[in-house]
């Protein structure tokens, strides 16, 4: 008695991917523009003599560090192993760093719907921005 092997079902063909809403593409320009006129401050301050070009360097640098260390905590988190710690991600934001951490919060999906780190992470971004404004204001007013 032989048997006879079951039919096979016709493999379906994979649905198209979808690309991302209208609402992520606009938050992803809205970083990137974000990102874009705080690098346009800096290039001023730098032409005006209020900043040193070195410390460019080294928020460029930050900004590197800060999108790998996200990346590493979001791998970290998929595989459930030891994560980051918020502080030290608020720290790296605060020294300079936050354009990276919201390129790899919007490219990594990652730290983004936590309310909390949200408001700790723009107002690492606020008082950075406004301790420019002050060595803005100081040179330019002496």
């Amino acid at each position: 008695m032989s048997r006879k092997a079951a039919p096979r079902a016709k493999a379906r063909k994979p649905l198209p991917a979808r690309g991302p809403s209208r609402l992520r593409r606009a938050g992803d320009l809205a970083a990137l523009a974000l990102v874009g006129a705080h690098a346009g401050l800096l290039w001023l301050m730098v032409s005006a003599g209020a900043l040193p070009g070195w410390l460019c360097g080294v928020f460029a640098a930050l900004s590197v560090i800060a999108f790998a260390v996200y990346a590493r905590d979001k791998h970290a988190a998929r595989l459930e192993a030891r994560r980051t710690p918020e502080l030290a991600l608020h720290l790296l934001e605060l020294a300079g760093g936050w354009p990276g951490a919201l390129l790899a919060q919007r490219a990594l999906r990652h730290k983004n719907r936590k309310l909390a780190y949200q408001f700790a992470f723009w107002a690492c971004v606020l008082l950075h921005e406004a301790t420019l404004g002050h060595v803005w204001r100081q040179v330019a007013g002496g």
